[in-house]
């Protein structure tokens, strides 16, 4: 797995772990910013973000840390950048000529960039489902999913209906697909606190997976769609699904 955390110098960096728990290592510089790591398809690449000379630009290195190299800078910002399934594009939120952070695809050589969104307002938690045909994200505390080709955005939940609606907080984050694309895993304040839910694609079938007083941050699948990874108290989680027992 791989993962960004604080260091003791207070810099995001990019820890890399086996599931299970073994061989916990630093792959980053330091004193250096890094932040939304995610691995290659093939597993021998790291695509990420960073921080550098004040600005946040896109980069590739290898899966031990080695072989940094730039994929966009300069003027140009990227942030949550994540692979097509196939490894040869990717998407990331990017300026566009009126300066808003719009979703952008390009090959994973920087050519061929296309902006496929234009709505006003910040965006976060990008992600690709496992066909390459479909993104989910956050705009406005809600999730959306949009074709990789821009057309049919869709808003997923509603979350002004629910009854601990605070418009200050972020209220649902980090969408990620199954891996047979059939679900999307995310967390929610609904309950009042940041609990797991899936629901399939089209915001059907909501469902509350966690059900304590934990605070989790973030959600993912295994490859194989059994377990669902998150963080709670500072720790990373692997639970098998048939473990937790749904609360709709």
């Amino acid at each position: 797995m791989v993962f960004h955390f604080k260091n003791k110098l207070d810099n995001w960096n990019v820890g890399v772990i086996n599931a299970d728990g073994s061989n916990l290592t630093n792959i980053s510089n330091p004193s250096s910013e890094y932040y939304h790591p995610e691995w290659s398809p093939d597993g021998s690449e790291i695509l990420f973000s960073a921080s550098r000379d004040r600005s946040s630009d896109l980069y590739i290195m290898d899966q031990d840390g080695n072989n940094e190299r730039l994929l966009i800078g300069a003027s140009t910002i990227g942030r949550d950048p994540t692979f097509s399934p196939n490894g040869d594009k990717i998407a990331y939120f990017g300026p566009t000529r009126r300066n808003q952070n719009e979703i952008t695809v390009m090959n994973i050589d920087g050519t061929n960039s296309n902006e496929i969104s234009d709505i006003t307002g910040l965006k976060t938690d990008l992600s690709w489902n496992t066909y390459g045909n479909l993104l989910a994200f956050v705009f406005k505390k809600e999730i959306y999913t949009i074709n990789a080709d821009g057309t049919n955005m869709t808003r997923l939940t509603f979350s002004e209906n629910m009854p601990n609606f605070d418009e200050k907080e972020n209220y649902n984050n980090t969408p990620n697909f199954s891996p047979d694309g059939s679900k999307i895993v995310f967390t929610s304040l609904e309950s009042g606190t940041s609990q797991i839910y899936t629901m399939n694609i089209n915001g059907s079938n909501r469902t509350r997976i966690t059900n304590n007083q934990s605070y989790y941050y973030g959600s993912d699948w295994s490859p194989d769609g059994s377990k669902i990874v998150t963080i709670a108290g500072g720790d990373i989680l692997i639970i098998p699904l048939e473990e937790w027992v749904p609360d709709h």
